[in-house]
């Protein structure tokens, strides 16, 4: 499966994709450009373990099965990312604080579940996805 199949997917153009009708597009748009960077070559590894590290294994897990994805609460994010890191986001998107943690915890598991159609993680941070497929997918979903 390719980008643009995972695209039409999130877009609602075939069955099966995750709703985004709970994101509001304004917000999730900014985030193409920062989350592509943040989760491009070794940030898409990085994140995934500082998650798995915090205690949201089973979490992360199902955002790369294939089945049905946890929530995670902006809370969760915040504490195991760190305000610094949710802080620099938010500067980058033009968000308050608690807007982009808010964003992030919704758009983050469906990126995520998109970017690992075959409900496995990349082996190594050189077979992550780059930062411009990640950005372009983000843009994409929220277009």
């Amino acid at each position: 499966m390719g980008i643009e199949d995972l695209v039409k997917q999130m877009q609602g153009q075939t069955s099966g994709g995750p709703s985004t009708d709970d994101v509001d597009p304004a917000h999730a748009s900014k985030f193409a450009g920062p989350l592509g960077d943040m989760l491009g070559g070794g940030g898409f590894t990085d994140i995934l373990g500082k998650l798995t590290g915090g205690g949201l294994g089973d979490t992360v897990k199902s955002w790369i099965g294939t089945g049905a994805n946890l929530p995670i609460s902006a809370d969760s994010l915040t504490s195991i990312l760190g305000t610094g890191f949710i802080g620099s986001l938010a500067a980058k998107v033009g968000l308050s604080h608690d807007q982009t943690s808010g964003v992030l915890a919704k758009v983050l598991p469906k990126v995520i579940d998109q970017l690992t159609p075959t409900g496995h993680a990349p082996a190594t941070p050189a077979a992550a996805p780059s930062s411009s497929s990640v950005t372009d997918l983000i843009g994409k979903m929220f277009s």
